[in-house]
C-alpha cells in the first residue's frame, strides 16, 4: 500500500467534489482530510495513475493545478493527527 498527499487547487474542484470522487474511485482505499485543498490517500496505484484517475472523475475545465506526490520518506515530519492513519508513530 502506498500514501500519497493530493494538493489542488479550486480549478480541479470544491472539496465536496473531491470527496465524493475519491469515494467512487475502486484504486482508493481509504482517505483523510485535515488541511486546506489538501487529502492524504491510501492507494495501490502509483501517483501517475491516481492522478489521472481523478482528474477523468471531476472532468475539470483546462489543466487543473494539483500535486500528488508519495508520502512517508525517511524524511517527511509534521504534526498532524494522521500520522497514526499514514502508518507513522508520532514521537
Amino acid at each position: 500500500m502506498k500514501y500519497y498527499l493530493l494538493a489542488y487547487g479550486r480549478d480541479l474542484g470544491t472539496r465536496d467534489q473531491v470527496k465524493s470522487c475519491l469515494d467512487s474511485l475502486p484504486g482508493v482505499i481509504s482517505w483523510r482530510s485535515e488541511l486546506p485543498y489538501t487529502f492524504f490517500i491510501q492507494s495501490e496505484l502509483d501517483a501517475i495513475t491516481l492522478g489521472k484517475a481523478i482528474v477523468e472523475c471531476l472532468q475539470p475545465k483546462g489543466k487543473p493545478r494539483m500535486i500528488i506526490t508519495e508520502l512517508l520518506s525517511k524524511q517527511s515530519w509534521g504534526w498532524l493527527t494522521s500520522w497514526e492513519f499514514l502508518g507513522r508513530k508520532t514521537e
